[in-house]
């Protein structure tokens, strides 16, 4: 009889273990429902925010359920996200330890947020130079043979002293900007503004074919949702 008390209990401990292996490892949590791969781990990093006085370091406080898609195509739904423009990092909210997990750029291809409007954000990683390693997120607006990509990114600038909500002087803000760039096959980024004439001199000596392009199919550029049907045109017609 003990000898068969002993054998139980030395399984419930091996299946305990294997399911806490299956959950927590040392290079980060793994998802094993709702992935094409249930072996594939989603590594990452315990994830500290920073102490911020004035503005954010994310590009929104608050949680948002979203998706990631991995450099494996492996896809996670369902998960609650937020993008840190600081760092340019993504990252999630454990669901079972509530850890902030700062995910690992190196195995993430794509993530985004489902809005309460129905909408979908999507976030590609891109090389924008020639160095593989120079990667950042960015909002893709369209992505095709063209492509308009925005880097959203956050800075800490000076300010004129203020007291903070613990009554400390600060002299610094975190302020969050935009940068938008059309991306042209070959991988080659143009910032630019949405604004007709930034836009137009992003095409050179095509410039007088846009222009034509986008007065057939009565195009005006001014919102933009209107540089997003002028990039799907142009791509269609000229590229």
């Amino acid at each position: 009889m003990r000898i068969q008390l002993r054998i139980i209990i030395t399984c419930l401990l091996i299946f305990a273990g294997v399911q806490i292996h299956a959950q927590i490892t040392i290079q980060g949590f793994t998802l094993t429902t709702e992935a094409n791969s249930t072996k594939y781990k989603l590594p990452g990093k315990q994830f500290y925010p920073l102490y911020v006085p004035s503005g954010s370091e994310f590009m929104d406080n608050k949680w948002q359920f979203g998706y990631v898609i991995l450099e494996n195509k492996d896809r996670y739904d369902s998960l609650r996200l937020k993008f840190n423009t600081y760092k340019n990092e993504i990252i999630w909210l454990h669901n079972r330890s509530m850890s902030m997990i700062e995910l690992d750029k190196n195995v993430i291809k794509e993530f985004g947020f489902y809005s309460e409007t129905g909408n979908l954000l999507s976030f590609q990683k891109l090389h924008p130079g020639d160095d593989p390693e120079d990667t950042h997120y960015f909002k893709m607006l369209y992505d095709g043979k063209l492509k308009i990509a925005i880097l959203h990114y956050t800075i800490e600038k000076k300010v004129s002293a203020y007291r903070d909500k613990l009554g400390f002087m600060r002299n610094t803000s975190f302020e969050m900007r935009t940068d938008n760039y059309l991306i042209f096959p070959g991988n080659d980024f143009e910032r630019f503004k949405f604004k007709r004439t930034s836009f137009l001199n992003l095409f050179g000596v095509k410039k007088k074919e846009v222009r034509r392009v986008l007065r057939q199919n009565q195009v005006r550029l001014s919102q933009e949702k209107d540089f997003i049907r002028a990039i799907s045109v142009i791509e269609k017609e000229l590229y």
